[in-house]
């Protein structure tokens, strides 16, 4: 997922917190091992500064990720969204760029045991687009 997204192009920089707002996504997937259909659908994804430092990614109440800024500038957080006590559990991993308040990505769900009617692990590939949705300035990368 890093070399994808590394090949995209530049990014602002790591200290720049005009990344953080609301943003509407397009998520495509590409890899689907869990139901074989890949589906396209929108979401929306809120970013937010953590005090201290890093970065929250929020998917509605369904998904809430941590990460940092990587080296060539994309932003990946990654977190257990689902876990059943049991050791089953859903985890997801997801990197963005920004460019002029729109934003693009990458990720993926792993469900170990917890996906609908599937016992064993599967996971889903996913591309995103979008822009920002909050009215905020746009941000210059």
């Amino acid at each position: 997922m890093a070399l994808a997204l590394a090949t995209m192009g530049s990014t602002c920089d790591e200290s720049d917190n005009r990344v953080t707002g609301t943003y509407t996504l397009t998520i495509t997937e590409s890899r689907d091992t869990c139901d074989q259909e890949p589906n396209t659908f929108a979401s929306s994804v809120t970013i937010t500064a953590q005090s201290g430092g890093g970065y929250v990614v929020s998917f509605g109440e369904d998904a809430e990720l941590t990460g940092e800024f990587s080296d060539d500038g994309v932003l990946v957080a990654q977190g257990i969204i689902d876990d059943q006590g049991d050791g089953r559990t859903t985890t997801m991993i997801v990197g963005f760029l920004f460019r002029q308040g729109s934003i693009e990505g990458t990720g993926r769900l792993t469900y170990n045991g917890t996906f609908p009617d599937v016992p064993t692990a599967c996971i889903q590939e996913f591309g995103m687009t979008g822009q920002r949705s909050d009215n905020r300035a746009p941000i210059i990368g």
